[in-house]
């Protein structure tokens, strides 16, 4: 057996990371990272600033050393009681002290390696946002209740889960459901309950204030609401500028008792309307704020300082200042200067700070992440080419990571979409209003300015995704010409920008001209679509018809990748085209029960010296074509499963990919079983050269 102690082990589909990080991540949560024995995560993944999972980070770990690590789980969202009660630990009793004072913890879900019944384990419960500060909480928790309880928060420690293997008894972690039961499945972040309101209160309450004293200087400052005054007019130079005075007037405040509190809040506000207005995004306002209360050490004093943060952002876009597009703002320098025609501050770029943009949200089958955070993406296809599909994908990943997704569709209806999802796996829990993951809207007419605003903004943060469906139908709802290059940069004005100054990535469906020689690489209309998209640009062709009762397949490729991150993962096909990957929509159970996006499927005869078969599937595909070859009859996943010596659910994912790409033949047998047999082509190879493990 592979532990996560083999130094040397194989990688690619062996090891607890490899096996089940996407299994976590599909499951809700949002960072899984690769941890050797207890203590060594990846560097620059934990701690208050580390940086999150993303898709290629995933297929990284997965595909390098770390396959055969253990499994981590950092904390976004949720808050682990990690309770230590072996030996001279005496965390039990800690936590029945906490019990009696702050009241009974819900059932919820746990994990150790210690066995059923034991009481050294981690209690898993829901806490608001993912920014919940709970820095001082394991302080508090043990000045208050005693020793050996640890408090596992996004800025504190992660938690190691099952399969992996504990590196001092050399026994599995397991989860436990709240019943108490060991369970096999991993749990959805959605099925945690609430930290009880007592609890997240205790955990979370501030230091006290200091009392002022004779001597200490007097709050020069009135409420917030004074300070800021209404919303009026705004240019961006003016926004911008009265933004970063305040900002600079905090800075310098590093005493307490002169306003502080009161001076933060107010800016909050400004940073709010500046990135209503599209001045900022609000990553940005946020970071300056936060840094600007770590320099003067209003953190350290207040530990809410981040929910005051975010609560005056959020404040502020709900008061927008109306931004004056012609007006001239003076520099101070007694020039005049249009709004955005001022010199960018250049400091975090030539500091080396600036981040390299890649892929995060949504996910090809191999954990490679199709869409960038805060950009603009579109999919084009003919009718039926599955590009819906592809949006409706996309949406369920980024659910399915706990992230957030607004759904504007100008083409179905709610029964439709909601269905959809329903049928790709995603709980109902998380499209109900009450799990602030998931909006549908359904347009009558052009939005209001602030709706789309409004509609991004959720209780935890602004959405991941905004999908609009049907650009073609949107743009003629809204009364503009798909055909005119000012209609589409007024759809992006107030549709798309909205979004990108939120961090939020839109993805817009659209159609193409019938005639692929005369389309070009961009969808119906002007050409300004494909030139003005900060995205990738994705068209579906077909290769096997969708609908009800089929397995459709459509071929997907990119015509723009503007940043570069993704068409490295693709194969080349045409001039500017990359094959990315192959859609696979199946219904033929009238249904759609699967619909995977593959690694490019590669015919034999295309292949040269390039193995068609995506590495991480190559010795499991290798291990059912061997159990097949030669058989007479057709054979039931059992009966391959008992011929394939390697892990049964690496047996059902061998099995999907030979299917989809047209290797593997499936007929019916008594009792409607699902039966395989190759395809002639096939019959007598074993995965180009890979032997199957025995």
């Amino acid at each position: 057996m592979t532990t996560a102690s083999d130094s040397n082990a194989e990688v690619g589909n062996s090891g607890p990371y490899a096996s089940h990080a996407m299994a976590y991540w599909r499951a809700g949560w949002a960072n899984p990272i690769p941890v050797k024995e207890k203590k060594w995560p990846p560097r620059g993944y934990t701690g208050r600033e580390g940086r999150n999972v993303s898709g290629p980070d995933l297929h990284a770990w997965t595909e390098g050393p770390e396959a055969a690590h253990n499994i981590g789980l950092r904390m976004a969202g949720t808050v682990g009681i990690d309770v230590d009660s072996y030996g001279d630990k005496r965390g039990a009793e800690s936590l029945a002290k906490a019990v009696a004072d702050l009241g009974e913890l819900p059932a919820t879900w746990s994990s150790t390696s210690r066995g059923p019944g034991q009481p050294s384990r981690i209690h898993f419960f829901h806490v608001p946002g993912t920014g919940t500060d709970l820095a001082d909480a394991e302080q508090r928790f043990r000045k208050a209740y005693g020793e050996d309880v640890e408090i596992i928060h996004r800025g504190h420690r992660y938690a190691v889960v099952a399969p992996s293997i504990h590196p001092g008894t050399g026994q599995p972690y397991r989860w436990y459901g709240p019943d108490g039961e060991p369970s096999g499945r991993v749990p959805e972040r959605t099925e945690l309950p609430e930290l009880p309101a007592a609890w997240l209160a205790f955990l979370t309450e501030p230091e006290p204030a200091p009392v002022s004293t004779p001597g200490t200087v007097a709050d020069p400052f009135p409420p917030a609401s004074m300070l800021i005054g209404g919303a009026g007019t705004k240019s961006r130079a003016g926004g911008l500028a009265t933004f970063a005075e305040q900002v600079d007037r905090f800075r310098s405040l590093t005493t307490e008792g002169n306003g502080r509190s009161n001076l933060l809040a107010g800016v909050a506000v400004i940073a709010g309307r500046c990135v209503a207005a599209g001045f900022m995004t609000e990553p940005e306002a946020h970071r300056t704020l936060l840094d600007a209360a770590q320099a003067n050490g209003y953190q350290r004093t207040h530990r809410d300082a981040d929910t005051q943060i975010r609560n005056g952002i959020r404040d502020g876009k709900a008061d927008p200042w109306t931004v004056v597009p012609d007006h001239l703002e003076s520099t101070g320098q007694g020039e005049q200067a249009a709004p955005g025609w001022t010199a960018d501050d250049l400091t975090d770029v030539l500091s080396g700070k600036r981040v390299r943009v890649v892929p995060e949200l949504a996910q090809r089958q191999d954990g490679v992440a199709l869409l960038y955070r805060g950009k603009e993406h579109a999919v084009a296809g003919e009718p039926e080419s599955g590009k819906t599909w592809f949006a409706l994908m996309c949406a369920r990943d980024v659910l399915l990571s706990g992230g957030r997704v607004l759904y504007v569709d100008f083409e179905d209806d709610a029964a439709t979409v909601v269905g959809r999802l329903l049928d790709l796996g995603v709980l109902a829990d998380r499209l109900r209003p009450a799990s602030g993951q998931f909006r549908y809207v359904r347009p009558e007419g052009a939005p209001r300015a602030g709706d789309v605003l409004a509609l991004l903004t959720f209780p935890d943060g602004p959405a991941e995704l905004l999908v609009y469906d049907g650009w073609t139908e949107g743009a003629a709802l809204m009364g503009q010409d798909i055909m005119s290059q000012d209609d589409i940069a007024k759809w992006r004005q107030a549709l798309v920008k909205p979004a990108l100054t939120l961090g939020t990535a839109t993805l817009t469906t659209d159609h193409v001209v019938k005639n692929r020689d005369a389309r070009g690489r961009y969808s119906i209309g002007a050409q300004h679509k494909l030139a003005g998209l900060t995205g990738v640009m994705f068209t579906m062709e077909v290769t096997k018809t969708w609908g009800r009762g089929s397995k459709g397949v459509s071929k997907v490729l990119i015509t723009k990748d503007r940043n570069g991150g993704l068409r490295p993962y693709g194969k080349a096909d045409e001039a500017n085209l990359t094959h990315i990957g192959d859609l696979v929509g199946d219904a033929t159970s009238g249904e759609m029960v699967s619909l995977i996006l593959w690694p490019p499927f590669v015919d034999e005869d295309e292949a040269d010296d390039t193995n068609p078969i995506p590495s991480h599937l190559r010795k499991p595909v290798a291990a059912v074509v061997a159990a097949l070859d030669g058989r007479p009859e057709p054979l039931s996943l059992a009966e391959i499963e008992r011929r394939a010596h390697v892990r049964k659910g690496d047996v059902g994912k061998a099995l999907a990919w030979l299917e989809d790409s047209g290797r593997v033949l499936v007929e019916r047998g008594l009792r409607n079983a699902k039966l395989h047999r190759l395809a002639p082509e096939v019959d007598g190879q074993s995965g180009q050269g890979e032997s199957a493990e025995q």
